[in-house]
């Protein structure tokens, strides 16, 4: 995990373009990653306490406000700031490294599930968000882009940025049948168990959904997408800019239309600073649109 080169050449074994284009736009990755990384990221996650866990849920006032939120429940912890899972999201990330990488850790217990959703959701970025983004994805720099984050030229304001590749690596052993958690694709009506050191990843827009968690078992799972800048006009994206970042909650996921959605902050006192900071300071990241796992 601390060897990027290492990381790139198992991460491109794969051909993960190859793959979705023979599987229609859908993949499923068996050992997706060394067995001694997967077993470093269950333990780091089975030992996260309860109170580490954010649950994100449909009936939460503030997730429901999102036109494009969908019933859910579940919980997710922000891998940024936790060295394990932030060193296996960059293995992730490598396996599509010419995007902007967006994952989080999703732990789903009694009941928890999504409801049919495509992942068609527009996330806005600031430059400075976006150079944190490099800092944490890329610590050492590196020749991917050191002077220029993820190869991107600077922005004033908000861009728009779309979910091109969604991916959900899965950390269970030995589930049952009878468990649920399962992910189905709905074009084909397949069902995936959340089977140990598996990689789903799939084309935005698909149709898909979480069936609800039973028996008291707990699905841990790290899950995200890979995007790439949404051409628009000068125009849309002053207008877009001009706009005020108000909802500050993250939302679960798109239903079966697409929206630009406003930049979830992590903090709500960061947006102020935000803005005053893309002139060039240090501006503060915060985590935005959910959905997948």
């Amino acid at each position: 995990l601390k060897d990027a080169d290492a990381m790139s050449q198992w991460a491109e074994k794969f051909d993960l373009p190859a793959l979705l284009a023979k599987g229609g736009g859908f993949a499923e990755i068996p050992n997706a990653l060394p067995e001694c990384v997967a077993e470093y990221a269950l333990d780091a996650l089975t030992k996260l306490s309860a109170k580490k866990w954010e649950q994100t849920s449909s009936a939460d006032r503030n997730d429901a406000e999102y036109g494009d939120s969908i019933p859910h429940h579940f919980s997710l912890f922000e891998v940024e700031g936790h060295a394990p899972m932030l060193s296996v999201s960059r293995f992730l990330w490598r396996f599509w490294p010419q995007t902007l990488p967006n994952f989080t850790a999703a732990l789903y217990t009694n009941s928890d599930h999504i409801a049919p959703h495509d992942d068609l959701v527009v996330e806005d970025y600031m430059w400075n968000e976006v150079k944190q983004l490099h800092a944490d994805y890329v610590p050492d720099g590196g020749p991917l882009h050191r002077r220029q984050p993820f190869g991107l030229c600077r922005w004033p304001g908000l861009r728009p940025f779309e979910r091109k590749i969604a991916a959900v690596y899965y950390l269970n052993k030995a589930w049952p049948k009878d468990a649920g958690g399962f992910f189905v694709d709905l074009p084909t009506g397949r069902r995936f168990p959340p089977a140990f050191n598996t990689l789903i990843v799939f084309e935005v827009p698909r149709m898909h959904e979480v069936t609800k968690v039973a028996n008291g078992m707990r699905r841990f799972s790290i899950f995200g997408w890979w995007l790439v800048p949404r051409d628009v006009r000068e125009d849309e994206r002053a207008a877009v800019t001009k706009a005020k970042r108000a909802v500050l909650k993250r939302p679960a996921a798109s239903a079966e239309s697409s929206h630009v959605l406003r930049r979830p902050a992590a903090v709500e006192s960061t947006i102020a600073t935000d803005v005053a900071q893309d002139a060039g300071g240090a501006g503060s990241s915060g985590k935005r649109a959910r959905a997948t796992s």
